[in-house]
């Protein structure tokens, strides 16, 4: 898709606003109860692992910040900065979600929304997971849409690829499987083919979620 360069700058523009907006103060508290516990399970991977038998949040997150902190330590701005990543992650994927399925404007002001959104930035501080179930629901529920729309099988990859993390981000990933199918179901299908690739990604999703 081509980006003309006043839309680009603007895009550019409200990432680095979102971004301000989330380094500000990002370490000056110290953590709190769940973000000391995200801190204390992505110590040890062998602990995370088999503490997954009676925890109820999936691994995924805690295991990237893992090798996060082996990297960057463990002070409260490098913990809470792998959140801010994926927090300001979101804005681009929303510009191009809503210049694709709307129109470039649309996109700018749906990005600037999230860039300035109070309860995406106070997450996106957090040294917790609620910064990247938005982004991989939505890429998800993109890359569905793309994948009815061309029916392309590397299309149909990414999509089963993106849902699969989303579910080992957080449990509340089941929710946007539900409104996947509603979607699915009552999408006016045109091409022919698509509900046998769609039951084998879904079917791919669900093996992949037994362990948990």
């Amino acid at each position: 898709m081509f980006i003309r360069k006043k839309t680009l700058f603007w895009l550019f523009f409200i990432i680095f606003v979102g971004l301000l907006l989330r380094l500000y103060n990002l370490g000056k508290q110290s953590f709190w109860l769940d973000e000391a516990y995200s801190v204390m399970m992505a110590g040890d991977l062998n602990r995370l692992w088999f503490a997954q038998i009676n925890d109820s949040t999936p691994p995924l997150y805690y295991s990237l910040l893992h090798f996060w902190m082996y990297s960057f330590g463990k002070t409260e701005f490098a913990v809470r900065l792998l959140s801010l990543i994926f927090g300001i992650s979101l804005i681009p994927l929303v510009y191009l979600i809503g210049a694709k399925i709307f129109d470039k404007i649309t996109g700018i002001y749906a990005s600037l929304l999230v860039a300035i959104s109070p309860i995406h930035i106070y997450y996106s501080q957090e040294a917790r997971m609620y910064s990247i179930m938005p982004l991989f629901s939505l890429a998800s529920f993109y890359l569905l849409y793309i994948c009815i729309i061309r029916g392309r099988r590397v299309y149909w990859i990414a999509y089963t690829i993106t849902t699969i993390l989303c579910l080992y981000t957080h449990n509340y990933g089941i929710f946007l499987l539900i409104s996947e199918m509603c979607f699915f179901i009552f999408y006016r299908i045109k091409k022919r083919g698509i509900l046998p690739k769609f039951t084998l990604s879904q079917m791919c999703i669900f093996i992949a979620y037994l362990p948990r």
